[in-house]
This record gives C-alpha cells, sequence and structure tokens, in this order.
C-alpha cells in the first residue's frame, strides 16, 4: 500500500509526535509512505533520518495558500497514493483539496475539535476520542464518514510498574507552556503540598511562551530551590525513567500523548478531568482531579506518596490498559484496515498489499 501523509506544522508537539509514529509505523511494515511536512518542520526534520520513507517540504502561508496546495498535488501526482491522510486544519485544507482533484481518496485524523470548514474535501473522518466523534455526528458528518481509532504511541513500555518513593520523590511532567496546560496550576499544588509537609521535586520539561512567567510564578510561590525546568525533552522514556509521579495539569486536553507515555513508563498518573484523559485513565488507572484546582492536585499528589502500594497498583492497570490498547500493534492493524476499505471503496489498489 501506498499512503501519503501531510502535517503542515512547525512546531513539534502532540499531534506532530503522532505523525511522526505513524510514518514510521507504516513504513515499518512494508508500506511505501510519503510524508510531506511545512519547510520550517520539526516533524519532518525527525523523519528525515529515516531510509524506508520518502519526505518532502513544502512553505505553507496559511490554509488559502494556493501555491502550496499546487506543490502537495504536484508530489502527489509523482507518488501516486492508494490513500491520502491529512493531520491538522492547513493539510486537511490545502492537502484535501489537492488529492480530490487529483483523484485520491483521503482521511483526516483529528487531534483536537475541529473547524469542518477545512475538512471539505475529506472523505473519512477518524477522530480518536468519543468527544470528537460526537462532535462530528451533531455537525452532520455521516456515520459512514467515520470510524473512531485511538492515537497510540510508538515507545517500549517497561515490564513493571514500579511504587512511587514516600519522601524525596521526583514528580515529573511535560509539554507547552501555554495557558490551556495549566502549568501554573500544577505549582500552585506543589507549593500547597509543600506547605503541608510533603517532600519532592518537581521537574517540568518543555518550553513556550509562559517559560519566563512559570519560572516567576515558582520563585513567588517559594518553591523555585524543588523546580527545575529542563527545557525540551526529545527521549521522553529516559525523562520518566526515574519520575515516582507524572502529572498532567492540562484545563483543555483533546487526547494528551503525554499521558500514553507516562502509561507506557508505568509511572503513577494524577491528571485533570478533562476530555483527553478521560478517554484512557479511569479510577482504576490514575487520580482525576477537577481541572483549575491547585488543592484538590495537591491532595491527589500527596495520596500517592502517601499509598505507594495503591499507586503502582493503579500504574499496573494503566500499563496494562496502553499495552492492549494503545501500544502501536493494537492501533496499526485497525489503521491500516481502514486505509484498505478507503482505497477498495475508491477504487484503488491498496487491497493487492
Amino acid at each position: 500500500m501506498r499512503v501519503a501523509q501531510i502535517m503542515l506544522a512547525g512546531r513539534l508537539g502532540g499531534g506532530e509526535q503522532v505523525f511522526i509514529d505513524l510514518c514510521g509505523a507504516i513504513a515499518s511494515r512494508g508500506h511505501e509512505v510519503l510524508a510531506i511536512g511545512a519547510a520550517e518542520s520539526d516533524a519532518m526534520d525527525a523523519l528525515d533520518a529515516r531510509s524506508d520513507l520518502q519526505c518532502a517540504r513544502v512553505r505553507c502561508q496559511g490554509t488559502w495558500d494556493p501555491l502550496c496546495r499546487w506543490a502537495i498535488g504536484r508530489l502527489l501526482r509523482r507518488f501516486e497514493p492508494d490513500v491520502v491522510q491529512t493531520h491538522m486544519g492547513r493539510a486537511s485544507a490545502l492537502g484535501g483539496r489537492a488529492a480530490r482533484s487529483a483523484g485520491y481518496p483521503t482521511l483526516a485524523m483529528l487531534h483536537t475539535m475541529i473547524q469542518l470548514k477545512y475538512y471539505r474535501a475529506i472523505d473519512l473522518f477518524v477522530p480518536t476520542t468519543a468527544d470528537q466523534e460526537a462532535y462530528l455526528r451533531k455537525n452532520g458528518v455521516s456515520a459512514v464518514r467515520i470510524e473512531r481509532i485511538p492515537h497510540f504511541r510508538s515507545m517500549e513500555p517497561v515490564a513493571l510498574a514500579k511504587p512511587p518513593r514516600r519522601t524525596d520523590g521526583v514528580v515529573k511532567t511535560l509539554g507547552r507552556f501555554v495557558h490551556k496546560k495549566g502549568f501554573d496550576v500544577l505549582l500552585h499544588a506543589a507549593a500547597h503540598a509543600t506547605a503541608q509537609g510533603a517532600s519532592f521535586r518537581l521537574e517540568i520539561g518543555g518550553d513556550g511562551p509562559e517559560r519566563g512567567s512559570l519560572k516567576s510564578l515558582a520563585k513567588q510561590l517559594e518553591i523555585g530551590d524543588r523546580v527545575t525546568f529542563c527545557g525540551w525533552i526529545d527521549d521522553v522514556a529516559a525523562f520518566l525513567a526515574d519520575a515516582d509521579l507524572f502529572v498532567l495539569p492540562s484545563r483543555i486536553e483533546p487526547f494528551g500523548i503525554v499521558v500514553l507515555e507516562a502509561m507506557a513508563c508505568g509511572v503513577p498518573i494524577v491528571a485533570t478531568r478533562v476530555s483527553g484523559p478521560l478517554e484512557t485513565l479511569d479510577e482504576d488507572t490514575a487520580l482525576l482531579v477537577p481541572s483549575d484546582d491547585p488543592a484538590a492536585m495537591a491532595e491527589a499528589m500527596m495520596t500517592v506518596f502517601k499509598g505507594p502500594e495503591a499507586a503502582e497498583a493503579r500504574a499496573r492497570a494503566a500499563l496494562a490498559s496502553f499495552k492492549a490498547n494503545y501500544a502501536e500493534p493494537a492501533v496499526m492493524e485497525r489503521y491500516l484496515a481502514a486505509c484498505r476499505r478507503l482505497a477498495a471503496e475508491s477504487g484503488g489498489a491498496a487491497t493487492k498489499s
């Protein structure tokens, strides 16, 4: 099967990591892959190192850019894919129209709640959560054009979960430093827990526009000596290897790839009750707290350190859930089957592979 993947975002985040993992997983199974990305794409930097797939970059000024659409169309005609997959608005608007003009079927993987006006040329929608699927149905997308498949993470899960240390533990988190990720809430929670006698270090991986304000907040809360800002993390498994607790403090999280990473690493998890984590976690696999509630988050963090046996049991259940539902082998069979069906329905040749 020949699959073209299009992602026109620049910075590296959860959606971009999915794009990297998906391109690699398809190629590793012997299929031909063309990855099309933006000229400044961090994700394409990662894919350029692979010898088992083709990479191409285009310049993109926005969803209106006719030159970008033309460039994508030229690349697709050269590659002659069985299916074209798009990621996010720009790729779906420009790549979808280019693919339709050339006669190639398209599917779009959802990474968040989308603006459907950019997805008019998409044949099959692949929501990754129940909320995304409900949103599509509510907005008039036919059920026959929807197939829900969760995100996955291409990383080797650990063999066993481990209990957290009761004292002097390490709490870790990572992501983009933007308001919706709630890292300010986590700092307030850490200060609250520290004031009640909890003993731990907090390591925050990532970067973004709020880096300066978060550092200032840590100092204002008088926990600056307990908090380390680690910069962008390339090897998440190594970063989480010595963690006693992972916290996802997001105010908004459409899915949360980093949650899958913590599950795979066997680390106890505290997460907010927002749509993404509620798709992958429950009371048996994590402690779930309201968003924007530092006191509740601090209480959950202290619960983990006071009850390491229960925390280990939840981490063990989360690890098992990752292996069964979100590891690459579990998800890729469903994804490739959807691609074959789409290609067959459009008269493509994918069923021969």
